[in-house]
């Protein structure tokens, strides 16, 4: 029972965390753009940053980041718990 719900809250977790890396990422990505070009008004400028081009993308890298850190840390706890720390 707790390890489908501990599997349900990872798996909502990583969505969470992936939708926010990318729209971290394209809010910072448009604020350096502007603050590069010294005007706020981005026009036509913002579909070319590689945010806005690339999101599915960015989204599956963020989604394979988090689900290979939950491995990894579920590895370590699992070593962890076998050794007797």
């Amino acid at each position: 029972m707790w390890k489908s719900a501990g599997i349900t809250m990872a798996f909502f977790l990583s969505l969470m965390f992936a939708v926010g890396a990318v729209m971290l990422g394209e809010i910072w990505s448009g604020f350096v753009e502007s603050h590069r070009i010294g005007n706020i008004h981005m026009s036509y400028r913002f579909q070319r940053l590689l945010w806005a081009r690339h999101r599915e993308e960015l989204f599956a890298g963020a989604l394979l980041v988090f689900w290979l850190a939950a491995i990894e840390a579920a590895r370590h706890v699992r070593s962890d718990r076998v050794c007797g720390s």
